[in-house]
């Protein structure tokens, strides 16, 4: 680099260099800031509160092993969760120690982490190939979708490839520099890898053996015998740790009688292999489109290709370096099927490919540029040819970091899950708000029951602080052994609500209700929740996506729920000022046989209606309408007035599809069928003539144009409303 650029141009490299890495670091922590204070919902995102679980249990118990559930007691080592190493949990110990129980502390680690990539793989890429290849493996971890994506999520990918980095720095300096601080760098490197997942075992055993097959058996090692002997006794550190931490874990794992479990983790990750990698590939496109665009996906074969070209030109074993880290991600993301067929996330490991394959690129076209334009002389003295290379490269890079940003603000919307294979996605943080709430009513100690309708997560554990149990979908009270059981009102059965009503005290907020078991019945008191615009500082810290909820009394509601529920007493609501108050309010007209306050009510409800929608069914329901409301996050609200009861389990669908890919994206259009919508709080099934009712579905568009349609599914032919004038799917809206 030196001959070829001089003292003076080496200088300013070194400089670009400092300003990329800067850049690229300050970039992604504004990016992991963004959102950072936010609530935990659902989703893959879910994991993060479950490390703030083992981290609260290891503080609060005194115990050094992961267990992801609160318990009443002490847990037990045979609770443990021995799928992974344990070392990155201790992280999330540490940030709780220092910053307290908070969902910024919890987010701030894996942030951290994802901030030093620009540093670790531009110092890989420069002592592998330069300082262009450096400067470019910085930007590409700026600009990767992935990373993007997936900055504030604590993925066992992260720790291992941050892990395997690092050991790669420590190894190519100290044969570079021969300093014993190099090889402590090395040392703990190598420990990093051993407790931070198992696919780095297989980078760091691999690269030891490829050193040791080298020294023993090729001609060109110029190492004198002190040299030699440094480097073995470093190899052997290397392996002594390695294989020390796996002894370790399976004693542990053995004792605590979890040797069959982790075991077992790995056969169930690797089922579905017998499918052929076309069809998986084939199946997964879309998702590895997603992670990295087809621009990306084209840089890092390419990438490869050159690695191993450089392999057989220069016979090094640095060059092996990452070529092996390719192959840990090869095997990582082909042997564990089940995993990368569930986790979009799963491919993480290649987004170091693709950064260093960017910057070996750009290193090998700068390289042999000067040998293309010597063709052509009056070419070569050009200076805009001289740095065509390099700025094709840079355009690449920004080009795909178009992308990037609309994979990040997907992710973001969807709690990582993206189009989750078609199935509905709940961000939940009403549900979270409305849990805290609940927690407040619950004595400390006692355990929640978590009716099969919340689809139990970590994170309802983390926003209850409680010991919980996940219980069924019996009708009977019996289903649980509970006193205090949280159920969500849109994916119950009326049966079951219809004995929680009967029996128990009931509390809601917005569609959860909690059920008070202890008590002598009482009344159902409601609440809703209500969103408010958040400052410009909570929009970027707190909530761009979801606005904050807060809980406010709600006698519309309260009124409305006793009324199905046949409670008493249940005096009238006020006069209405809301939309959702003058539904209830029609709703209260009709119960009271007031027939002309119900018209003017409904009028003015379907007044601010799309009518596009609107007919009626051979049944005599009637879609009255719908509309799109709020911005964080836009709700779909369909209107439907009731001939009387829906039997037969039926519920509107509403699913959404992707016309076209939007505008400058290199990805192709989103294939699959989504569900949107969610189910009645007042089941069909408890319908009352005459009387309106709404479904609520959260918007969460895909990239592209999409468009939302309705049905009517769940029941019987002959339970279902019919449309007497169009096709079964209704046409609700689109969006670009």
């Amino acid at each position: 680099m030196i001959a070829l650029f001089g003292p003076k141009r080496l200088d300013r490299r070194q400089r670009l260099l400092h300003i990329v890495v800067v850049a690229s670091t300050l970039w992604l922590l504004a990016v992991g800031v963004w959102e950072i204070a936010s609530p935990f919902g659902a989703g893959h995102i879910a994991v993060v509160p479950a490390r703030g679980i083992i981290a609260d249990n290891m503080l609060k118990w005194g115990i050094w092993y992961p267990v992801r559930d609160y318990t009443v007691g002490a847990p037990e080592p045979a609770l443990a969760y021995a799928h992974h190493p344990w070392g990155s949990y201790y992280l999330f110990v540490l940030a709780e120690v220092l910053f307290g129980r908070h969902e910024w502390a919890l987010r701030l680690v894996p942030v951290l982490v994802n901030a030093a990539m620009p540093w670790l793989l531009a110092t890989v890429a420069r002592e592998l190939w330069g300082t262009t290849a450096a400067v470019f493996a910085a930007l590409g971890c700026a600009v990767c979708p992935i990373i993007l994506a997936f900055l504030q999520f604590p993925s066992f990918e992260q720790f291992w490839v941050a892990s395997c980095l690092l050991a790669s720095i420590g190894a190519l300096k100290y044969l570079r520099w021969r300093r014993w601080r190099w090889a402590g760098v090395t040392l703990i490197g190598v420990l990093a890898c051993a407790h931070s997942d198992w696919p780095a075992y297989i980078f760091v055993a691999v690269n030891l053996g490829v050193g040791a097959v080298l020294i023993a058996f090729w001609p060109k090692i110029s190492l004198d015998r002190r040299q030699l002997r440094n480097l073995l006794r470093l190899m052997i550190l290397c392996g002594a740790i390695l294989g020390g931490s796996l002894l370790l874990y399976i004693s542990l794992f053995r004792r605590a009688g979890l040797l069959e479990d982790w075991l077992g983790s790995a056969q169930f990750r690797a089922t579905g292999n017998e499918a052929s990698l076309v069809s998986v590939l084939r199946h997964r496109r879309y998702w590895i489109e997603l992670m990295f665009t087809p621009v990306g996906i084209g840089v890092g074969l390419v990438g490869a290709a050159i690695m191993l070209a450089r392999i057989v030109r220069y016979r090094r074993w640095t060059e092996t370096l990452p070529v092996v880290l390719l192959g840990s991600a090869i095997v990582h993301y082909l042997v564990f099927k089940n995993g990368a067929d569930v986790h979009i996330y799963w491919p993480l490991p290649f987004a170091a490919q693709f950064c260093l394959s960017l910057g070996l690129l750009a290193a090998t076209l700068e390289a042999s540029w000067p040998a293309i334009g010597a063709r052509w002389s009056w070419l070569s003295r050009r200076r805009w040819w001289r740095g065509l290379p390099v700025s094709a490269v840079a355009l690449i890079a920004f080009g795909i970091l178009f992308d990037g940003l609309r994979v990040l603000d997907y992710a973001r919307d969807t709690g990582c899950r993206f189009n989750e294979h078609g199935r509905l996605i709940r961000a939940d943080f009403d549900k979270t708000t409305a849990l805290e709430a609940f927690a407040r009513r619950i004595p400390e100690q006692s355990a929640v029951g978590l009716h099969a309708s919340m689809f139990a997560d970590w994170t309802q554990q983390w926003a209850l602080h409680r010991p919980v149990t996940i219980q069924g979908v019996s009708s009977s009270r019996a289903w649980s052994d509970e006193k205090y059981v949280i159920l969500d009102a849109r994916f119950t059965s009326s049966s079951t609500l219809a004995a929680a009503g009967a029996l128990d005290t009931i509390t809601a907020i917005g569609p959860f209700w909690l059920l008070d078991r202890g008590r002598v019945r009482q009344p159902l008191d409601a609440f809703r929740l209500v969103q408010h615009v958040p400052s410009v500082l909570d929009h970027y810290l707190v909530s761009s996506h979801d606005a904050p909820y807060t809980v406010a009394v709600d006698p519309f509601r309260t009124w409305e729920l006793r009324w199905h529920l046949n409670q008493t007493p249940n005096p009238w609501p006020p006069p209405p000022t809301t939309y959702e108050e003058r539904r209830a309010f029609h709703n209260a007209a009709v119960a009271r046989g007031d027939q002309a306050e119900a018209d003017r009510m409904r009028l003015a409800l379907v007044q601010q209606l799309d009518r596009s929608s609107a007919r009626q069914f051979a049944d005599g329901t009637r879609l009255l309408g719908h509309r799109l409301v709020g911005k964080w996050p836009r709700r779909l609200q369909v209107y439907f007035q009731a001939r009387g009861p829906v039997f037969g389990g039926a519920r509107f669908e509403v699913r959404s599809r992707v016309l076209r890919a939007p505008m400058f994206s290199t990805v192709a259009a989103d294939d699959t069928v989504r569900s949107v919508g969610f189910n009645f709080e007042i089941p069909p099934s408890d319908w009352r003539a005459n009387m309106i009712y709404v479904s609520v579905s959260d918007i969460r568009k895909r990239p592209g144009l999409e468009v939302f349609s309705g049905r009517w599914i769940g029941g019987t032919a002959h339970q279902l409303p019919h449309s007497e004038t169009t096709s079964s799917w209704i046409r609700l809206f689109e969006l670009r």
